[in-house]
Formats: structure tokens, sequence, C-alpha cells
């Protein structure tokens, strides 16, 4: 024993000389004692004197051996319960890497989107604002002089013509029988808008980023169904968001799609990875119920329950 450290001793002579065999550092006094009779227990039995202390000097060396194993298998051990404990948060960390990269590269992406869809808006703007530009610049000063002074005689023809034209504000619909309400929610009743739309085809995109401009500016209204799929086809990305407060694509058409396309342009954005949340969902049903008793509603509201 030297000072805290307990270990087995064992000391002989050889050419005038004190050599010591020790054990291996140990806690409790017993275990030091073990390790003593040990080292004592492999020199017996010997027929020399160089044959026992060789014998105990190997034993001794065994016993550290031994100890230094059950430390690395302990180590081991040790490390495994470490990576067995910390195997969840290392995948959370490489979710949470990937989804961060993902992230990154789609917000990239936004914003590549935002400089092309302000470009397209820009070209636009031009050319609904001046259709000539090598026009006079003061021609537009005489035609609103003209306007000015033809404004009162216009408005009287405007009205006129809309009281023949029987365009009422706040038009009677007839629901009196089922017949008169399909027509109303096919749009097929007396007065009712042109439904052709224009024949023009827009240009289609020519690369990923111009389709996914021209999907965020998307108006399912007044849109067909053909138009969104040209544009997905077009590798268009169907969960593009343009700016702080916009809606989703697929949430512009529950709010916004047609009646007769609203569930076949959901779909097609589903199909191609749009990405449908929580409120989404709800608000799909709120949409889909609407439809399915707007034709009731509609009836209840123009029922006149007066009796006589």
């Amino acid at each position: 024993m030297r000072g805290d450290e307990i270990r087995a001793r064992l000391q002989y002579n050889q050419g005038g000389t004190v050599h010591d065999i020790y054990g291996p550092s140990r806690l409790e006094k017993r275990r030091a004692q073990a390790d003593l009779e040990a080292i004592r227990a492999a020199g017996v039995n010997k027929s020399t004197r160089a044959e026992c202390i060789e014998a105990m000097q190997a034993e001794a060396r065994s016993i550290l051996t031994n100890i230094a194993l059950h430390v690395v298998a302990c180590i081991i051990n040790v490390f495994a319960s470490l990576c067995f404990v910390l195997a969840p948060i290392r995948d959370s960390l490489c979710a949470f890497t990937v989804q961060a990269h993902r992230l990154q590269h789609h917000a990239a992406f936004e914003a590549v989107v935002a400089i092309a869809a302000g470009k397209q808006e820009l070209h636009e703007k031009h050319l609904h604002d001046d259709p000539d530009p090598d026009s006079d610049e003061d021609e537009p000063r005489i035609k609103q002089d003209q306007q000015d002074e033809g404004h009162k005689t216009n408005s009287c023809s405007e009205e006129s013509e809309a009281e023949e034209s029987g365009d009422d504000p706040f038009p009677y619909f007839d629901v009196s029988t089922k017949e008169a309400c399909a027509r109303l929610a096919s749009g097929s009743y007396p007065g009712a808008p042109a439904a052709g739309r224009p024949t023009a085809a827009p240009s289609p995109p020519t690369n990923d980023v111009e389709a996914s401009a021209k999907l965020a500016k998307f108006r399912p209204i007044c849109e067909t169904v053909d138009a969104l799929r040209a544009l997905l086809e077009a590798r268009a990305d169907p969960n593009i968001v343009v700016g702080a407060g916009q809606l989703s694509p697929l949430r512009n058409v529950i709010c916004f799609g047609h009646k007769k396309d609203v569930a076949a342009m959901r779909q097609l954005l589903l199909a191609h990875g749009a990405r449908e949340s929580e409120d989404d969902k709800k608000r799909w049903i709120t949409r889909w119920n609407c439809d399915i008793n707007e034709e009731a509603w509609l009836k209840r509201f123009h029922s006149d329950d007066r009796e006589g």
C-alpha cells in the first residue's frame, strides 16, 4: 500500500539487488491480497529459482493485461449504450439538416421565381399602359379633354342602354322549379355572361422557373384544368409561394376554383406533389359541402314565405 494506492507487491533479491513485482492498483485491499496470492501461486512447483521469478512476473503481467481488457470492454459497452441512446438524436439531427438544406434550396428557388413573376407583371403592365410608345405625348391630353366634355352625355346614354338591356345590378333569379335551379347553377340563365373563353392560348412556359412563376399567378376562377396541367407538366413547383401572406396553389384552388373544376384541379395538384396541411383538408371539406348544398341554399334564399 502506497498512499491511496492499494496493490500487490512481492520483493526478491537477485545479485545483491532488491527487485519488486507489482500487481495492478486496486480500490479494495482484499483484491490486492488476491493478486498477491495469485502471483505467489504461479511460482510454486518450479524447479529453479529463476523459473519461479519468471513465472511470478508473467502472472503479474497477465493480471494487468486482464484488467486493461476489462476496462476497454467497459468503455466499449458505455460507448455502445451512448450510441444506442444518441441514435434517435443523431437521426433527428440528420433529418433536420436535410430539411434545412431543402428549405434553403426552396427559398432560393422561390426568390428566382419571384423575380421572374415580377418581370412578367412589369412586361404585361407596359403592354397595357403603353400600346404605342411612338405616339404623340399631347394626344392623351386632347383625348382627356374630349372625354370630360362628353362625360354627361355618355353617362346618360349608358344609363338608358342599361335600362333597355335590363342590366339590373340586383337581378331576380327564377328558382321556382328544379329546372330553373339547374340552369342557374350551370350559368345558362337569361342574361348570363358569355361562357366562351379567349381562344388565344398563352405561350407555354420554357422552363421550371417560368412555369412556377405562372403557377404563382394562376387564377383558378377563370383558368381551365388543362392550363393547370400544362404548368405542372412543365415542372412547375406545386408548393410555390411568392411573397409573404400569399396562398399556396392548393389553397388558391380550394378557395377560388370554379365549382366544376375545383375537384379536378385539387386532385391534379396533389398528384404532382402538393403538400396538403390539416387546415387545407378542413377548408376542402367546407368547400365541398358548400358546393353540394348551394342549389338548396339559393332556392331557400329566393323563396317567398309570406302568406297570401
